[in-house]
């Protein structure tokens, strides 16, 4: 029988094993995983080196078993050849069976060389093996690293989880004091609101008290100057001119110069002084009984003259439709006298003549105040004797003087008349 075939076949099926062995990779946080892993394929990778050594040797012994058979074989050929053919069948038949045995020769040493190299392969396979063994130590070495790290850091992570707790305490402390400071905000809040409704109330009060003081003050001023006035004219021995300095404190005379000026009623004469004289109050003087009139004569009977009616006195008349003085007789000289009960600052004199059908009316008059230093009768405007009066009968005709004067006595003089003497009369000043 030939056994080439079957070492064809076996060695067909003696092929070097391929085994893949995979480098480990690097270790993560799941080293024990991976330990367990490296350790089953080192288990599995020894075991595939046991089988292929087993095979191996099984591979070598069927082939020597072979070759002793083929030899065997072919003795016993070679005597039954010698026994029964020729020997030239003999020496075919050694010949064949010495092809065959250089034929398993040949497959023998191919069989040796696979072994040679499946050698080569489990050396290789036991290098690698130590490699892996050795990167299983270093692994195993970093997993123990590892583990002491996670150990190390397992207990940061419990400071951490108690420093959190203590974080977390304080955090509710915190919060309720900042409730407890939201609190007593609102309740200062609410304090400022009242605090601030009470200063606009205390400011609105201030104001208040400021006007009612700058008033007292005001009027404390006044009784000051009233009082210095007073005091003035308690004085036996006070001098005009010191009467006429406190009647004219505060007071601006914005064109000290005389004028004469006309106008259609007496509003608008007393208006005019007004602007005249300011920082103070200019009356008519008889109109706010502080003075009496006195005349050198009054026609008589009057009583056949309307427009005479309570003339004599002129008081709530004056420059009226009624109210006009007529004199007892028709000369020069002629007077109405206005008398103060207290020295008084005169700043105009206004005059008019007979308001009805009677043309009658003063033409030109002096305006004269009795001074008691010098004893006599004095122009009101210095080096004036004379003024120019009235030119018909309604017209309102106004002195306005340069300077005030005080007196306690001021008179029209009548100069020239036209028709008769007749004449309505206001006086303007301030005490």
């Amino acid at each position: 029988m030939s056994v080439l075939p079957d070492m064809v076949a076996i060695n067909n099926a003696w092929e070097q094993p391929v085994y893949e062995v995979h480098p480990p990779e690097a270790p993560d946080m799941h080293y024990e995983d991976e330990r367990d892993e490296l350790k089953s394929e080192l288990a599995a990778s020894q075991k595939a080196i046991q089988a292929a050594r087993r095979l191996s040797i099984c591979a070598l012994v069927v082939a020597v078993v072979v070759s002793v058979g083929s030899v065997v074989a072919a003795l016993l050929i070679s005597l039954a050849v010698r026994k029964s053919t020729d020997e030239y069948v003999l020496l075919t038949r050694l010949n064949s069976l010495s092809d065959v045995v250089d034929t398993n020769s040949d497959a023998i040493t191919v069989l040796d060389g696979d072994v040679d190299s499946v050698s080569g392969s489990v050396d290789s396979l036991d290098t690698e093996m130590d490699s892996l063994a050795s990167t299983v130590s270093a692994h195993t070495s970093s997993l123990a690293s590892v583990s002491a790290d996670l150990s190390s850091l397992e207990s940061g992570v419990a400071d951490i989880e108690s420093d959190v707790s203590d974080i977390e305490s304080d955090v509710t402390t915190v919060t309720a004091t900042v409730a407890a400071h939201t609190s007593s905000l609102a309740s200062v809040s609410a304090s400022v609101s009242a605090l601030d409704v009470a200063s606009t109330a205390a400011d609105s009060d201030i104001t208040s008290l400021s006007a009612s003081v700058a008033t007292l003050e005001s009027s404390v001023s006044t009784l000051d100057t009233d009082v210095t006035a007073l005091a003035v004219y308690a004085d036996p021995n006070a001098s005009y001119s010191d009467i006429k300095a406190i009647l004219m404190d505060g007071v601006t005379v914005n064109t000290p110069i005389y004028t004469r000026t006309t106008y259609t009623t007496a509003d608008d004469a007393l208006s005019a002084v007004r602007a005249y004289y300011t920082g103070v109050t200019v009356w008519e003087t008889v109109e706010k009984d502080i003075a009496s009139v006195k005349f050198s004569s009054v026609y008589s009977p009057e009583a056949n003259y309307a427009d005479c009616a309570n003339g004599h006195t002129l008081r709530d008349r004056g420059l009226s439709v009624v109210g006009c003085w007529l004199s007892g007789s028709a000369c020069v000289d002629q007077y109405a006298m206005v008398v103060y009960d207290t020295p008084t600052l005169v700043g105009a004199i206004s005059t008019a003549g007979r308001p009805t059908v009677f043309n009658e009316y003063v033409e030109t008059y002096a305006i004269e105040y009795f001074d008691p230093a010098l004893d006599e009768w004095v122009s009101v405007v210095e080096s004036m004797a004379s003024f120019v009066g009235n030119t018909d009968m309604n017209t309102v005709v106004l002195h306005t003087l340069s300077e005030p004067v005080v007196a306690d006595r001021l008179r029209v003089r009548v100069l020239s008349w036209y028709g008769y003497v007749s004449m309505r009369l206001e006086v303007y000043g301030w005490q």
